[in-house]
């Protein structure tokens, strides 16, 4: 997911980079044990650097930050470090993420709606990332951060529930 992450198609190559490595880190198990286990020498952990390096076109700047963590025994920190990062990103760039639940396939004329309503709420730049999830019945929830915006047909009736509940 944080290959195709919103907005990295447009951050600057270390974040690019950098979420590339964090990726390999979630995925390869072996990456891991050889980045965080303290059973491989800092030597070592170069040296395997250096070969992601060569093979994955890394930049300089990028290497030399990861031997940083490497020296530092700090890799595991890595997705916190890119995280804040990328949302730091996010903010200067005025763009945001927006996840949207829904029960079907949206079609383009839809997402265009909810991506312009939410531009102009949000006044940022919004880049949309579905998530099908049948069990809603009916409407979207979408989350934008800590923020969910629930149409949805169950949410709906949650809110019908607590009405009649407060009388």
């Amino acid at each position: 997911m944080w290959l195709n992450h919103v907005g990295l198609e447009h951050a600057p190559e270390g974040l690019r980079e950098l979420a590339l490595l964090k990726e390999l880190l979630l995925r390869s198990k072996d990456f891991r044990v050889l980045m965080e286990g303290p059973q491989f020498s800092r030597a070592e952990k170069a040296k395997a650097l250096e070969e992601l390096r060569q093979r994955l076109s890394l930049s300089e700047d990028t290497v030399k930050f990861m031997r940083y963590l490497i020296e530092g025994n700090q890799v595991g920190l890595l997705p916190d470090i890119l995280g804040a990062a990328l949302q730091m990103y996010m903010e200067r760039t005025r763009r945001a993420e927006a996840v949207v639940y829904s029960p079907v396939e949206l079609e383009a004329p839809h997402m265009e709606r909810l991506k312009g309503a939410l531009e102009r709420l949000l006044q940022r730049q919004v880049q949309l990332q579905v998530e099908l999830q049948p069990e809603l019945l009916g409407g979207v929830v979408v989350k934008v951060g800590s923020s969910m915006f629930d149409s949805s047909l169950r949410g709906q009736l949650r809110l019908l529930k607590e009405e009649l509940i407060k009388g």
